[in-house]
């Protein structure tokens, strides 16, 4: 499989996306890119590195006020104070092999466990085949593939 990948997300959108801001599309696209880009791997540990250091010390991040500490401290409390729940193990996602054509592709893990079922892969012209992918009620993924 090609994993040269050409274009990146902006700072900016891999700083929304390691603070969670990111609707599930962009979401999944841009796991999906760091799952296959060292270079924006390394640039999105580095902003959150960057947002823990500014969650830990909050002069770092001027633009935290007083309500902020004030959430903190109810959302504290509230954690401390709840009964504690026991987890289920979590199962581990296996990378998904996909038959497309004559040719065998790996997804990104982040699509892994929504495609285990299978993709419905459909010849659009030439070598170009594609496949819908139905993430959540919102959201969908389209594949395309160029033999």
């Amino acid at each position: 499989m090609n994993t040269d990948v050409n274009m990146h997300p902006s700072s900016e959108l891999l700083n929304q996306f390691i603070q969670g801001e990111l609707a599930t599309g962009k979401s999944v696209v841009v796991s999906a890119h760091m799952e296959l880009c060292r270079s924006c791997c390394a640039k999105a540990k580095e902003l959150e590195a960057l947002a823990v250091s500014s969650w830990v010390d909050p002069s770092i991040a001027p633009e935290l006020d007083a309500q902020s500490d004030t959430d903190y401290s109810a959302m504290v409390a509230s954690i401390v104070t709840s009964a504690q729940l026991t987890s289920e193990p979590v199962a581990e996602v296996v990378d998904v092999q996909m038959d497309v054509t004559n040719d065998s592709i790996t997804l990104p893990k982040v699509l892994a466990k929504a495609a285990q079922q299978g993709l419905n892969w459909k010849r659009v012209a030439g070598g170009i085949s594609e496949a819908q992918l139905i993430l959540d009620d919102e959201t969908q993924c389209e594949f395309i593939y160029m033999a």
